[in-house]
């Protein structure tokens, strides 16, 4: 079966939606850790995804009773070099009787400490709410400028394709 030109600007089309789609929720997902304290010194956390800030991606995570909270290690191996390569991006908050494991969605080391501060701050301090997003808003908005925008556009573009003829 032998392609014309315009099905395989269609494939090609197709791939860039697509790339262009995954990209803007990639790019526009944060995290957002809220903890409380009541009159006792029990501090609650919940962390939910969102998207943009706006849309919850996925159900909200709720842990009773924190305790301690702590940075891990994450180490992972490079598929073209085979090289491990490890950092310390994986945030643990710790309860009595559970924990909470947040990595993905926190892109680097220092996201992930500020995190742990706001927290830290809580556990320690005499205060009652920490609401923290972890979001590196450079990758957010150059990611969607240079990857989302170009897929999107040289797509609709293809699938158009000439209509001058």
């Amino acid at each position: 079966m032998k392609l014309k030109n315009d099905d395989v600007f269609k494939i090609y089309a197709f791939v860039l939606i697509l790339a262009g789609m995954i990209s803007l929720i990639g790019f526009g997902t944060t995290q957002r850790i809220f903890c409380t304290k009541d009159e006792f010194g029990t501090v609650d956390c919940y962390s939910q995804v969102l998207w943009m800030e706006i849309l919850p991606v996925w159900k909200e995570q709720k842990l009773e009773n924190v305790e301690s909270v702590n940075i891990e290690t994450n180490c992972f191996t490079k598929g073209t070099t085979n090289t491990e390569r490890c950092a310390k991006n994986v945030l643990v908050i710790k309860a009595t009787s559970s924990e909470m494991v947040i990595g993905p969605f926190f892109l680097n080391e220092i996201t992930i400490l500020q995190a742990q501060k706001q927290v830290q701050r809580i556990l320690n301090e005499p205060i009652t709410m920490v609401n923290y997003s972890g979001k590196n808003l450079a990758n957010m908005i150059l990611g969607n400028i240079f990857v989302t925008v170009p897929c999107l556009t040289l797509g609709i573009m293809l699938a158009r394709g000439d209509k001058r003829k």
